[in-house]
This record gives structure tokens, C-alpha cells and sequence, in this order.
């Protein structure tokens, strides 16, 4: 199983957890990878999509926001 975990973060604390939950799915043998919404550049070849962003002034971070509204045909077919 390949599994995207992608984050919005402005002060790195969304980014460690995600950092932190792609190797907890490493550590269980699942091939992850991580990367930052804006770097993310879709979901082909991934099984599932782990989203995390943090919230700021009641919205989601930009870059989480963005990737699910570029992505949200794709995402519907997979494990989210």
C-alpha cells in the first residue's frame, strides 16, 4: 500500500505531526510519503491520502484548502 500523507502548516507544527504520522505508517510497513500541499502534485499511484492542515482565524491552512479543491475529483475515489 502507498499512502500521500500531505499538510498545510505555517509554523511547522501541522508539518511534525505529519512527519510523525508518515513514519508511524512507515513503521507498519506501509510505503508513505510527505509532502506539503503545495509541493504535492496529485494522487496518482497512491492507494489512500492522509489531509492535515492547521487552523488559523476558523480556516484551514491555504495549502491543505488548495490541494483538496485542485485534487477533489481523485481524492473521492480513494481512502481519505
Amino acid at each position: 500500500m502507498r499512502v500521500l500523507v500531505v499538510y498545510g502548516s505555517k509554523r511547522g507544527g501541522t508539518a511534525g505531526i505529519a512527519r510523525m504520522v508518515g513514519g508511524a505508517l512507515r513503521g507498519a510497513g506501509i510505503d508513505a510519503e510527505v509532502r506539503s500541499g503545495d509541493e504535492a502534485e496529485g494522487v496518482a499511484g497512491y492507494d489512500a491520502v492522509v489531509v492535515g492542515g492547521a487552523l488559523y482565524s476558523s480556516r484551514w491552512h491555504r495549502h491543505a484548502r488548495r490541494f483538496v479543491k485542485r485534487h477533489a475529483a481523485k481524492l473521492r475515489d480513494k481512502p481519505v
